[in-house]
């Protein structure tokens, strides 16, 4: 069999490294940003969001 076809065929099923570094960048981002976005019990409290009741009553 030709070496140089494992070569190919090995090479193909692993990712590149850029590629699982910015997806790790962009996760952390995204993290970041779901941080940003959550919210204490006294700001929900303030702000009128009820997540327990449906329909705010």
């Amino acid at each position: 069999m030709d070496s140089s076809f494992r070569e190919q065929v090995s090479g193909t099923q692993e990712a590149p490294k850029g590629l699982l570094a910015g997806l790790k960048i962009l996760a952390s981002l995204i993290n970041w940003l779901v941080d940003l976005t959550r919210l204490t019990e006294e700001e929900r409290e303030d702000a009128g969001i009820y997540l327990d009741r449906p329909g705010g009553e």
